[in-house]
């Protein structure tokens, strides 16, 4: 049997759901799910960019999905420098807008070292 979907049945769902947009947690690699996760590149031995793209969800959430991903490549000691925390504005047509994905993105570098402001310039990209 077939349940047809309405507005309705969409807010019972998110209120039996208590609000929470699941959000996944993988590798972007752009050619399989999750299509929201987490990207890495290396710059330097320990040092990397850091990026999570994150359907929904609160901002803490994405933190806590940044800080996971720096925790996984570095173990407990890391050092972050944030530098894009942006929820772009998605259009749709003449029907306005909607917050969009939220994107976390910044440097890590493991160790307990403080990173340096060389570390933390554009050049280091």
């Amino acid at each position: 049997m077939r349940i047809p979907f309405t507005v309705a049945s969409c807010l019972a769902l998110i209120v039996l759901d208590g609000c929470q947009t699941p959000i996944e947690y993988g590798p972007l690699d752009g050619k399989i799910l999750p299509v929201y996760g987490y990207q890495e590149t290396q710059t330097r031995e320990g040092q990397y960019i850091l990026m999570i793209r994150a359907f929904g969800g609160a901002p803490e959430s994405v933190h806590l999905m940044w800080d996971r991903r720096a925790r996984e490549l570095c173990g407990p000691d890391y050092q972050k420098q944030l530098y894009r925390a942006e929820r772009p504005t998605t259009t749709y047509g003449y029907y306005g807008g909607a917050p969009g994905n939220m994107i976390l993105e910044g440097f890590l570098k493991c160790g307990t070292e403080p990173m340096t402001n060389a570390e933390v310039s554009p050049s280091a990209q």
